[in-house]
């Protein structure tokens, strides 16, 4: 999101006509930049920058973590800025900070990545705050995407349950291509696809909309997180 104040929202624009994307997506990742060989260390105007894209792109524009989460205040914030897709992208999968203190060249930064390689909010309770306080406080509709150790269509399901629109794996379709390249990657998307579908019938729930409608069983510590990170009304 830095470089997005860097080089400005009409060069965001401009790229995204140049390859002729269908959208753009933009990560906030202050831990890992904290930690990375010269990764940026001022993370002022980012709110308003991605306010700039926003304005432009509409539903076009998703915001995302990488593995460290987003909480809601932070939500709201960007709903109020014309955003109208997150991805949360929580703790859980793969850590960023991590990756950084292996590619570290000194003690100071290896260390810091040691320190900060499990920081961030669970996807899990970054999805229920966020549902929560973008239903209690009146504004446009946000869809709230789970990623960040989603490993299959049973996980996938609960972050539905929670009330995501939508969620998203990375590492079982690599792994899955690295064993057995395009094919195997297509048989991993189908067995997710299976369990999903598995979940659904067996809460009763016709579709998805019918899974994001039931009411899933949070216990500890997952209700706790979910209940410290609601803001005040």
């Amino acid at each position: 999101a830095q470089q997005l104040v860097q080089r400005g929202a009409d060069a965001a624009l401009r790229l995204i006509e140049l390859i002729g994307a269908d959208g753009l997506c933009i990560h906030l990742n202050p831990a890992q930049e904290l930690v990375q060989a010269g990764g940026d260390r001022d993370f002022t105007g980012q709110l308003d920058a991605i306010g700039r894209v926003a304005g432009e792109l509409g539903e076009r524009l998703v915001v995302k973590e990488t593995g460290c989460g987003i909480g809601p205040e932070v939500v709201s914030e960007l709903r109020e800025r014309g955003v109208r897709a997150i991805d949360v992208s929580g703790a859980g999968g793969t850590s960023w900070t991590r990756v950084e203190q292996l590619r570290a060249q000194n003690d100071a930064a290896r260390g810091l990545g040691q320190l900060l390689s499990d920081w961030g909010i669970p996807t899990a309770a970054c999805v229920g705050a966020a549902v929560e306080v973008l239903g209690r406080r009146k504004g446009p509709r946000v869809q709230v995407i789970a990623s960040g150790g989603v490993r299959s269509g049973l996980d996938a399901a609960r972050a539905l349950a929670l009330g995501a629109d939508l969620a998203g794996f990375a590492l079982p379709m690599v792994r899955a291509h690295q064993r057995g390249g395009a094919e195997a990657a297509r048989t991993e998307l189908r067995g997710a696809i299976e369990a999903l579908r598995a979940a659904c019938l067996l809460v009763g729930a016709r579709d998805i909309q019918g899974l994001r409608s039931s009411r899933p069983v949070v216990l500890e510590p997952l209700r706790g997180w979910i209940a410290q990170l609601e803001p005040p009304p």
